[in-house]
């Protein structure tokens, strides 16, 4: 990669400037619907182009809390201090685990 060159400003402006029709696809053809059924072609959805890549489901439900400022802050510091997440700390000392 150390050989590769940066972009000129001219080629910049004309990357900038192209239209979708001046665009050639010619040598990318459409999909089939054979082509999804058989696995040669899938549709690539959140998480990454590899099977399974993403960030994984934490099992965590989302709650809505009214907390005073000082008491946000605190958690925020102690989770900063600690290299946890503020639910980590929540947990550890509300419920112990």
């Amino acid at each position: 990669m150390a050989d590769v060159k940066p972009f000129t400003p001219e080629q910049i402006r004309r990357f900038r400037n192209i239209r979708d029709e001046d665009i050639d696809f010619s040598d990318n053809p459409e999909a089939t619907p054979e082509d999804f059924a058989s696995g040669r072609v899938r549709l690539v959805a959140r998480g990454g182009k590899r099977i399974n890549a993403g960030r994984k489901p934490a099992g965590n439900k989302p709650v809505t809390l009214r907390l005073p400022e000082r008491t946000i802050n605190s958690i925020r510091k102690l989770a900063a201090k600690q290299h946890k997440t503020m639910s980590e700390i929540v947990r550890e000392h509300l419920v112990g685990v």
